[in-house]
């Protein structure tokens, strides 16, 4: 993130990221053109904004740029697209305001799935494989089945942590995080031009590295710590499959340009492909290990 709150590969300053209570600002008009899937409609892209685009299984803000209504916000190729039913001047000044009502409760919504889901996972180990947060209701999806008595406990101890009022903190990787997190990836990839399986596999011991050091939970970090041995194996494993080693630079470069972007969504969706490729990688090169012991 630059000094004025910018991603690359955007144009406009994300203010929601700053002040999730914000729903009021100003900004200015950087284009405006006909909405494509729409008739009557238009979409504007501004140079700062507090509306929240559709993504991470939440629906877009909806609210007003002056006297035109906002009725959905979309992110595509980097640009943050609000969809009204006026059209605006490029170089306008315009004053934006969220429908705050409505903003509250999907941040309520939200953050309650988060809190199910973990109460779920850590009890019965389930993971959450589906979340959408709709106008009517909030539905989740997870990977095992849970009993209409086990749905209770958990709506309880859910409730309980909510009458806590426990504080909740949101962090991103910082300026200088982000920083190292592509030197890691660079080393990652010039390792490569070696050639020796050792040098490659502390270059991806780095990166990773990097990635879960940043989210500041210790509990996480010495959880991957106590199993960092058993996974070095693996790691050398998927490393020797040379086919795949240009696939896993793209993909430590797309995981570093979605958290520098800040988008969640992408970030998951990038990390899952990545597991999942190292994950095939390593079964093929156990096959192939297989077979030539017993061709011997």
């Amino acid at each position: 993130m630059t000094e004025n709150g910018l991603m690359d590969g955007t144009r406009t300053e994300k203010l929601f990221y700053n002040d999730s209570h914000l729903s009021k600002f100003t900004a200015m008009v950087l284009e405006c053109e006909p909405y494509e899937k729409k008739e009557g409609c238009y979409a504007v892209e501004l140079d700062r904004t507090a509306f929240f685009p559709e993504g991470g299984g939440q629906y877009a803000d909806t609210g007003k740029l002056k006297d035109a209504k906002v009725s959905d916000v979309r992110e595509k190729n980097g640009r943050i697209l609000h969809i009204t039913d006026q059209p605006f001047e490029a170089g306008e000044i315009v004053e934006g305001e969220i429908d705050w009502e409505t903003r509250f409760m999907k941040m309520q919504q939200h953050t309650g799935e988060h809190i199910v889901s973990g109460i779920v996972h850590a009890r019965y180990g389930f993971n959450n494989v589906g979340f959408h947060l709709g106008t009517e209701d909030c539905t989740m999806d997870f990977d095992g089945e849970i009993s209409k008595e086990a749905l209770q406990e958990i709506e309880l101890e859910a409730n309980r942590a909510v009458w806590k009022n426990l504080t909740i903190e949101v962090s991103y990787p910082s300026k200088e995080e982000l920083e190292e997190l592509e030197r890691a990836v660079k080393e990652f990839e010039e390792a490569m031009k070696e050639d020796d399986l050792g040098v490659l596999a502390a270059a991806d011991v780095k990166v990773h590295e990097v990635i879960y050091g940043s989210t500041h939970n210790k509990r996480l970090v010495q959880i991957i710590s106590n199993i960092r041995e058993q996974m070095y194996r693996y790691r050398v494993e998927y490393l020797k499959d040379v086919e795949s080693r240009k696939t896993l630079v793209e993909e430590h470069y797309a995981v570093y340009r979605a958290l520098k972007a800040r988008n969640q969504q992408q970030a998951v969706k990038d990390i899952c492909i990545h597991i999942v490729n190292q994950q095939n990688a390593i079964l093929r090169s156990l096959e192939q290990m297989n077979k030539e012991e017993q061709e011997k």
